[in-house]
């Protein structure tokens, strides 16, 4: 089974069409399964209101999501990042913590991410993170990347209104 844990800064390249927002909506629907935090759904709503578009248009994309609920305080996975050397703002904090406890074989389950803190976080922790360009260190190729065409349950929109990227 291909699974990755995403974060928002990736979901929303491919939900508005952002230059990367492609190739990663191919490999992400590559996977079988795709996680993430329920912080996830509230910043994408807030981006979609935030550019004027109904954050309804995000349900089909976020239907798709298995939702990382932990069922005790996060304390453990907190207190590793504190000491992976990257200091990480709170929602990106919660993000890889989240991945953290969902994670066993932490190279086995991929961080999506545009976020170049929190790629270096993830990458400090020991997670794989994609795409590349993001990764610190190069770690090769890896067969669980190569994204395949398949029924896109992961598409593309445009913006409505406003063009251009804009801080999340």
């Amino acid at each position: 089974m291909k699974a990755a844990f995403i974060d928002t800064s990736a979901a929303l390249a491919v939900l508005f069409g952002e230059p990367d927002g492609e190739g990663l909506g191919r490999f992400l629907n590559s996977l079988d399964r795709l996680f993430a935090s329920n912080l996830l759904e509230a910043e994408i709503r807030a981006a979609f209101l935030r550019e004027g578009i109904n954050p309804r248009m995000a349900s089909p994309f976020l239907s798709h999501v298995r939702w990382v609920l932990p069922d005790r305080p996060l304390t453990l996975e907190l207190d590793a990042l504190a000491g992976c050397g990257v200091v990480l703002r709170g929602a990106d904090l919660w993000h890889v913590s989240c991945a953290l406890y969902l994670a066993g074989d932490l190279r086995r389950l991929p961080f999506v991410t545009l976020d170049r803190t929190q790629a270096k976080a993830a990458e400090a922790m020991g997670f794989l993170v994609y795409p590349e360009t993001m990764r610190g260190n190069s770690f090769g190729s890896v067969g669980v990347f190569k994204a395949e065409e398949s029924s896109p349950r992961y598409r593309v929109r445009h913006r409505s209104k406003k063009e251009g990227s804009q801080k999340r």
